[in-house]
Parts: structure tokens; C-alpha cells; sequence
């Protein structure tokens, strides 16, 4: 069976073949093109990933050949659903990659075959594993990523119940995560996407995996730009024009080449992170106006007082809104820095806290005309009925009346509910900020409630994703804050 080393010998013997040929391509400046095109991409190392120059020589290609048509390319990262969202509805021009299917081809303009790669199957050294036909996988566990496509041969054998299939969401580190632990056999995907992930995430066991060489396909993948989008018919085909010429000279393949063999470093920028271009956070964050918000323009007060500090040190922070819990699973995820605003309280295993960029409030709200009389946290639980959001990890001493005085408590799933629970009389006193309630009040109509009591300010802070740069990243926002007192 050949193994990964075999295979990138060759493609390194190939590369020297390529380099030998002197090729010559003189783009245009950015200078001179007047037109831009924005493309929605997903990481995908080490064809496409934002880690390297270029961001991999998939985007080599697509760049060069726009360039030689006069268009320059904005790139915005996002995971591959949401990119194909965004180009179906036309908010970004188009996306990369994707494979050519009917439906995807209602929506979509595909420019010429890119890219074309093996799906093969990995699996452990110690398993033995052979296959010729759909017949020889009866009786393997198979990983496969839910919505992903392999083939209708694969799909009909799936279809018929003669597969043993266990869906993931994330394709390399939860299959490779089962294949370890033996809750899988085999799982398919790209190969060279397949060790370049196995080096970069589990290096220490990297000997312990190979792959069998039939491919359970060949699939070429391709640039879409959306039907929605005026123009775009003749922006593909001046795409395809660029990209004929990168093959004449054989500068699609080497570029590819060069990826796979890693020669587009990552370079070092000067903050010291691990980023080709400029520092740039991507965080998650909540709908929590005033503070944070989607539909605000300024993103949340907040959020924006955070960005302005950073933009003073050259980072940008671009913020994704989702539901709470939601907003800090994902901020999990490699590609994100982590999560904000949140309490102190809220920063959890995985995650360290900043010191704080904003303050908020925690006040005991309630209705106009009601009369709430308390001399601590304990006897307000105790004497009424109070109102908390469920997904919220409270400070200590309102955490503990909670548990002490469950049958007083009443949980809703938003701020919305708990707000609205207090104007019906559903419940007594709402515990949240009084700025997040006044907000919402004023948007939903409702008049008849009133901060009452503050019970404590908060700390606002930000929480990062544990890792090395990371800290990096949390000793510079300490110095930024420290000089913006």
C-alpha cells in the first residue's frame, strides 16, 4: 500500500520538474484594475487557508486569473455552509470551492475544472482494510460528514442500508478523533487535505494512520458566482479567459503543487502571530443591546468601545453574532479568538478572561407601581417571585439564592421572555441589566418597568480561547487597556 511519504516525494520530484520550465507571468498591478469581486472561501488546508501566503495556491490561481482580466479579490472566511449561503443570496459575488451538482447549478455560474482531487478512505495501520466495491464496506463502520456529497454509487449503497454510517459535523477532527478511539473504521475525504490536517493536529500520531489508494472518487472542484448577481455571467467568463491562460503555462498545477508541499509559508506578522496579512480577531459575541447587537450599527456599544481600542494597535475585529450558548461553542473553534462581552463568571474551562473592557449593571427590575423592599440578595429570593435567564451564568451571590430558593425562580430562554414575563405579572422582579431591559422595552412597546434596585456592577470582559497565541494575544489587551486606562 503506498503511504503519504511516497506521494510527497513525487509531488516534490514534479514541483522541481516545473520550476525547471522558467515560467514568466507578470499580473496586473492592483493599481490598475478598477473592478472587484468578492468571494466567499472556507479553510480547506493546504489548498485554501487563510495561514499561508496567497492563502494557498488554490487562491493563487483564482487571484491571478482575475488579475489578468483587471478584477481584484476580496476574500471572506467563513465555514463552507454559510459561504454558500452568502453566494446563493447574492450578498458575496461567489464562493470557492465547490463541486458541480443540478441544484447547485440553478444558482450558481461554475467556471472551469480549478482543482481536481481523490476522495480516498483513512483508516488505522492497524486495520486491515481492503475494498474493490460498494460490497467490501458491508460491515465497516464508515464516518461521514452530514450534507457532504461522495458519489451517487456511494449514496445508492448508503440509501439501500447496505452501509454502516455514522454522521459528524466537522470532518477531519471528529473522524480522526473516532478512528483513534475505534468508535470508526474508515472515513473519506481529500487526501492531501486529510495529512495536512493529521500534521498540523495530531502530529504525535500521525504514523499511526494511512489510507487505502482506490479513490472512492475523483472530483473536480470549481469557482460558483451567484446567478442573483448582475454581471456575473460575463465575470465568469473573463474568470475562465485568466484561468486559460494560467494553464498554458502550467501555472495552475504548480501552484497546487507548491501548497501541498508547504512551500507557502505562514508568516510571522509583527505582532508575532501566525498570520499572513494584517492582525485580524475573530470573536463571537451575542445579541445583548445596547452592549452588543447584530442589528445595531455600531455592532454594540461595547463591542465598538473593544474595536476602537484595538484598531489603535492596526487589528481589526470582525464579531458573529449567534444565540448565547451557541456564541461560546463556537468560539471553541480554531479559527476564532474567542467570545465577548461576557461576565467574569461566564469565562469557563478552555477559555481565560481579560480584565475588563466595559461595565455593566445587575439591578432587581421591576414593574411601575410595585413596591419591592429587600435588604440583601438572600431576602429578595425568598420574599418574590424573580425572573433569570437560563443561559446566563449569574455572580456567586445571586447563583446561590438561585439554588437556595428554587421554587421562587422562574427561567426564561432570552431576555425578550424575562422581559415580558415581568410586564404580565408573571413574575415579580426580573434580575439583568436595567440597559439590556430598557433597550428591549422600548423596541417591544412596553412601558410599565422601571430598573429598581442595582444589586451589583459587573465586569465586562473578553474571553480567550486557550492557546499560545492567544496568550500573546491577551498580554497585548492588557497593555492596550493599561495605556487606554
Amino acid at each position: 500500500m503506498k503511504v503519504y511519504s511516497i506521494i510527497y516525494r513525487f509531488f516534490i520530484v514534479c514541483c522541481g520538474l516545473c520550476l525547471s520550465m522558467n515560467l514568466i507571468f507578470t499580473p496586473h498591478s492592483s493599481a490598475a484594475m478598477s473592478e472587484k469581486i468578492k468571494i466567499a472561501v472556507a479553510e480547506w488546508s493546504p489548498h485554501q487557508t487563510r495561514m499561508a501566503q496567497y492563502y494557498g495556491g488554490v487562491h493563487r490561481i483564482i487571484s491571478e486569473s482575475f488579475e489578468l482580466e483587471g478584477v481584484l479579490v476580496e476574500y471572506g472566511w467563513f465555514p463552507w455552509k454559510r459561504s454558500l449561503k452568502k453566494a446563493k443570496e447574492g450578498s458575496w459575488d461567489g464562493a470557492a470551492l465547490s463541486r458541480k451538482s443540478p441544484e447547485r447549478e440553478k444558482s450558481f455560474y461554475f467556471s472551469e475544472p480549478i482543482m481536481t482531487v481523490d476522495k480516498v478512505f483513512f483508516h488505522l495501520k492497524s486495520f486491515h482494510f481492503d475494498w474493490k466495491n460498494m460490497n467490501d464496506l458491508k460491515g465497516v463502520t464508515i464516518g461521514v460528514v452530514c450534507g457532504n456529497l461522495y458519489g451517487k454509487e456511494f449514496h445508492d449503497a448508503r440509501e439501500s442500508g447496505q452501509l454502516s454510517i455514522y454522521e459528524v459535523t466537522k470532518q477531519f477532527e471528529q473522524n480522526f478523533k473516532k478512528i483513534y478511539s475505534n468508535r470508526i473504521d474508515v472515513f473519506p475525504a481529500e487526501l492531501f487535505a486529510g495529512y495536512s490536517f493529521l500534521q498540523s493536529n495530531f502530529p504525535s500520531d500521525f504514523e499511526l494512520i494511512t489510507h487505502h489508494p482506490k479513490p472512492l472518487q475523483t472530483v473536480a472542484y470549481h469557482l460558483i458566482l451567484s446567478k442573483r448577481v448582475p454581471g456575473n455571467r460575463r465575470m465568469m467568463e473573463r474568470f475562465n479567459n485568466g484561468l486559460r491562460q494560467l494553464k498554458e503555462n502550467g501555472k495552475d498545477k504548480l501552484y497546487l503543487q507548491e501548497a501541498i508541499q508547504g512551500k507557502y509559508k505562514t508568516i510571522i506578522n509583527k505582532y508575532g502571530f501566525e498570520d499572513p496579512l494584517e492582525e485580524t480577531w475573530k470573536i463571537t459575541s451575542l445579541d445583548w443591546q445596547p452592549y452588543s447587537g447584530s442589528e445595531l450599527t455600531n455592532q454594540g456599544n461595547s463591542v465598538q468601545m473593544l474595536k476602537e481600542l484595538l484598531s489603535k494597535e492596526g487589528i481589526k475585529l470582525i464579531v458573529e453574532f449567534y444565540p448565547w450558548n451557541r456564541a461560546k461553542k463556537y468560539a471553541e473553534k480554531a479559527d476564532y479568538v474567542g467570545f465577548f462581552p461576557a461576565w467574569p463568571e461566564e469565562v469557563e474551562k478552555g477559555f481565560i478572561a481579560s480584565p475588563p473592557v466595559d461595565w455593566s449593571t445587575i439591578n432587581a427590575l421591576k414593574r411601575i407601581p410595585d413596591t419591592i423592599t429587600f435588604s440583601n440578595i438572600d431576602e429578595l429570593f425568598k420574599k418574590y417571585k424573580i425572573g433569570i435567564v437560563n443561559t446566563y451564568v449569574y455572580p456567586k451571590a445571586i447563583n446561590d439564592a438561585i439554588k437556595k430558593y428554587p421554587e421562587n425562580v422562574d427561567g426564561s430562554l432570552n431576555e425578550v421572555s424575562l422581559l415580558k414575563k415581568l410586564s404580565k405579572k408573571r413574575i415579580q422582579v426580573a434580575i439583568t441589566d436595567p440597559n439590556v431591559m430598557q433597550y428591549l422595552a422600548d423596541k417591544e412597546g412596553i412601558d410599565n418597568i422601571e430598573p429598581g434596585e442595582e444589586l451589583m456592577k459587573k465586569e465586562l470582559v473578553m474571553a480567550f480561547r486557550e492557546g499560545k497565541d492567544n496568550e500573546k494575544r491577551l498580554e497585548l489587551l492588557k497593555k492596550i487597556l493599561k495605556k487606554n486606562n
